[in-house]
């Protein structure tokens, strides 16, 4: 925005929805995936099934979000974007199934949670899911490698591990480590498919995070306890329990790698803002900041307590020490 008119303000954010609409149409009509490979205005139509001159103002709106670039007469989108793409179709899906539910309204005014991996009965919202975590894992794995160093013949628990992404990616930089993925049974399936079989390293274990007794047992004997970007999904209450769990059952010395996206009260409106949106819609009210979050794990018994920002990242990493 170029103004702090009051008027505009309020507009602009009353119809910002329309370039988010416009963002996952251009997806679900093949734009963006023509986009990747570079296209002039004509190409995009044709790809599209769009009018030209409409095609042209589609690209004039998404070069001015930063989302698309021009030269010479040919529109890319932008190549840090690419492998995002994916989370896209996720988002679309969250979207619809919040909506078909209006759990927004719901949770803003009842106790009720409006968990969308509560119904992972359905096929491609799983493969959606599956593919949004893949298209995160190898940078995730990247960091948290960078973060325990050297880790040996170390037992790995990913607790929400989804289809074992991380712990794929991590058994290529760790080769001497062995892990578990700890989720939702309807994800076995999406488990097989990309993580089963690393030299049967990784072992998934179904259960429910909010199960103490499945936390307890899963991180038993475990070196390094990871939380990806999960405490966001657990309501203040499941979330104490879990870490209260993990900590008594895990062995002393343990490490505890968080990563999430944690409240900001200052600074531009950002990401994390509109994520604080979905986690009062699925009913966590999930709303830490980091100062808040390092002090819950302190409550739950952890040491050595620390934060490490990520270049690069919106996301934070906390780690923590066992005893």
């Amino acid at each position: 925005m170029t103004t702090d008119a009051a008027p505009e303000r309020l507009l602009f954010w009353a119809m910002a929805y329309k370039l988010s609409e416009l963002l996952m149409l251009a997806e679900r009509d093949g734009a963006l995936a023509a986009l990747e490979r570079g296209v002039g205005v004509e190409e995009l139509a044709g790809a599209t099934g769009w009018r030209p001159d409409s095609a042209a103002i589609v690209l004039t709106l998404l070069g001015r979000a930063g989302l698309v670039e021009h030269d010479a007469g040919r529109y890319r989108l932008s190549p840090e974007l690419t492998r995002y793409r994916v989370l896209l179709a996720l988002e679309q899906r969250l979207h619809d199934w919040h909506r078909s539910r209006d759990s927004l309204r719901r949770a803003l005014v009842s106790d009720e949670t409006n968990d969308p991996l509560d119904d992972l009965d359905d096929p491609a919202f799983v493969a959606a899911f599956a593919q949004a975590m893949a298209a995160t894992a190898r940078e995730t794995a990247l960091r948290v490698r960078k973060i325990i160093g050297s880790a040996g013949a170390a037992r790995v628990v990913d607790l929400g591990g989804g289809d074992g992404s991380v712990a794929a990616e991590l058994a290529g930089l760790l080769p001497a480590a062995r892990f578990r993925v700890v989720d939702r049974p309807a994800l076995h399936p999406a488990f097989q498919a990309r993580a089963d079989g690393a030299n049967h390293r990784i072992e998934f274990i179904a259960g429910d995070l909010r199960d103490a007794v499945v936390v307890a047992g899963a991180v038993r004997s475990a070196d390094l306890i990871l939380l990806l970007n999960v405490a966001h999904l657990l309501a203040d209450h499941a979330l104490d329990r879990l870490l209260h769990a993990a900590r008594g059952a895990a062995k002393p010395g343990a490490t505890l790698v968080v990563r999430d996206m944690f409240r900001q009260d200052d600074g531009p409106l950002a990401l994390t803002d509109l994520m604080l949106v979905d986690w009062l819609r699925c009913g966590a009210r999930f709303c830490d900041d980091i100062a808040d979050f390092t002090a819950r794990l302190k409550r739950a018994g952890f040491s050595d307590v620390a934060v490490r920002a990520m270049p690069g990242s919106v996301d934070k990493f906390v780690t923590a020490t066992v005893g």
